[in-house]
């Protein structure tokens, strides 16, 4: 379940997953251990870019994302953005 945690911040209670705005153009998904970053372009619509979401960030660097580990981060960044009632549409 979502639970807004700040107004640009997201905290799945079951899972523990955090979906946070880093900046005026990037949103975080961290974990426990590991973190992905994906390019967004706020508006009226947030356009997030598919494209931009290729690795995990770990503290010993960059690990190769599989597709359904992608596809799952981006539903989850989707539905926190929604959540903090953002329209949302992939580019």
């Amino acid at each position: 379940m979502l639970k807004k945690t700040s107004p640009q911040k997201v905290i799945d209670d079951d899972l523990g997953y955090v979906i946070q705005v880093a900046d005026r153009y990037h949103v975080e998904y961290l974990e426990r251990h590991r973190r992905a970053i994906v390019e967004v372009d706020f508006g009226p619509v947030v356009g997030i870019y598919r494209d931009t979401l290729k690795a995990w960030v770990t503290s010993v660097g960059n690990c190769s994302m599989s597709d359904d580990e992608r596809d799952t981060v981006l539903s989850r960044v989707e539905g926190a953005l929604q959540f903090m009632g953002s329209k949302v549409e992939f580019c």
